[in-house]
């Protein structure tokens, strides 16, 4: 392949090149790119073989196809941009981390998306995607990122840190090992809209201060595990951000504890799946929890195992108007003596109507003194103490 070279701070060409800030004729990046005969890719594929190989200026990948044998590092203000149509294609345990102000722009087209792969149609073949920039121009659109979440570090093949910037829209997460993404609390998540995510592992892992950005148009269901994990006890999150809904994304929301501090709305048909010993708790002076589903159309409250008293239940502790359940199921709560599937604290209250409240180890809704529970319309099933346990009772 015979070697050529041109001075343009946003092109690669198929060939070795050496780009050069613009106006700037000094020191730059040299990304190799050549010819290897025994390398595992089509002849029409440009090979990047330098060991990991960082990008520290303005670089565009705009040739059909490059096969990565090895990372790409993305720092101190580089900028890698990728076109339309343009395939990477990952070695073995490979990937792309985005650092210190670095950025990558990959903006497809829907006649012409861009596509990140293993050379080995693998779960978990290369590591993925990692974000840890706060660059504004980290975009994904039409984009499908497949075959990764190798890296034990990330778990997923799109991770972004805490403190990292990412917009992403029209965005096709397959074949992962692991998770398809995974979220930090404190990650700026400016968009996340249009996703999907199949074939993996897991649907994703997203902190409760983010599941608002699950928007209406995304998929996650064809994963091995039909769900998405949010918070766990060992793991960061963040209060609820102040009026917020949660779209039904289609699968249920596994976790161990969410506590709401801000104004919650809950979509109908939403699947909220408790592990052991979980707590879904209104708290602080601005919690609320509307819970309207629709008798088609139920929000549900469970737990990952269905027996009575796997978890604790849900609970109120502020008396804000907004606390409502409508058309809801609860079940399986009630795990220790004087509480229920639904427990109101002595600073709460909630309205509970024409909702089903079945198999509490305990009581179905139980009522601490001073606490104040408007109901009526409600089906019982198997409580093992009884229906509702009011103070006075």
């Amino acid at each position: 392949m015979k070697i050529s070279q041109r001075i343009h701070a946003f092109s690669i060409p198929l060939a070795a090149l050496t780009l050069a800030a613009c106006g700037g004729s000094g020191s730059s990046d040299a990304l190799p790119v050549g010819s290897n005969a025994s390398a595992p890719a089509p002849q029409s594929c440009a090979i990047i073989d330098q060991s990991n190989y960082r990008i520290k200026s303005r670089v565009l990948l705009d040739e059909p196809c490059y096969l990565l044998k090895t990372g790409l590092l993305i720092s101190e203000g580089g900028a890698l941009s990728v076109s339309p149509g343009t395939r990477l294609i990952f070695e073995s345990g490979e990937g792309i981390v985005i650092y210190d102000g670095g950025s990558l722009t990959a903006v497809g087209t829907e006649q012409s998306p861009i596509t990140l792969l293993g050379a080995a149609p693998s779960p978990g073949f290369w590591s993925g995607l990692s974000v840890h920039s706060n660059s504004p121009y980290n975009r994904l659109e039409h984009v499908i990122i497949q075959d990764a979440g190798g890296s034990s570090a990330t778990n997923a093949a799109l991770f972004v840190d805490t403190g990292a910037r990412l917009a992403a829209n029209h965005l096709t997460l397959k074949n992962s090992e692991t998770f398809g993404f995974s979220f930090h609390a404190q990650a700026d998540l400016e968009q996340f809209d249009n996703v999907t995510s199949t074939g993996n592992g897991t649907s994703g892992f997203m902190p409760s201060n983010l599941l608002h950005k699950l928007t209406p148009g995304s998929t996650f269901s064809g994963n091995t595990n039909d769900y998405i994990v949010s918070d766990l006890r060992t793991t960061a999150s963040l209060p609820i951000p102040d009026a917020v809904t949660w779209h039904n994304p289609g699968v249920p929301i596994e976790y161990e504890s969410i506590f709401i501090t801000g104004a919650l709305t809950l979509s109908p048909g939403m699947v909220l799946r408790a592990r052991s010993n979980g707590l879904f708790q209104v708290s602080s002076p601005r919690g609320s929890l509307t819970a309207i589903g629709t008798p088609d159309a139920p929000i549900i409250f469970t737990a990952t195992d269905p027996s009575p008293g796997y978890w604790q239940g849900l609970s109120f502790s502020t008396r804000s108007t907004s606390n409502q359940l409508q058309h809801s199921i609860v079940e399986y709560g009630g795990d220790r003596f004087g509480s229920g599937n639904i427990t109101v604290s002595p600073l709460g209250a909630a309205s509970v109507t024409d909702s089903i409240i079945r198999h509490s180890r305990h009581w179905g809704m139980y009522v601490e003194r001073y606490g104040e529970l408007q109901h009526g319309g409600n089906a019982f099933e198997g409580n093992a103490a009884g229906t509702v346990r009011l103070p006075e009772s």
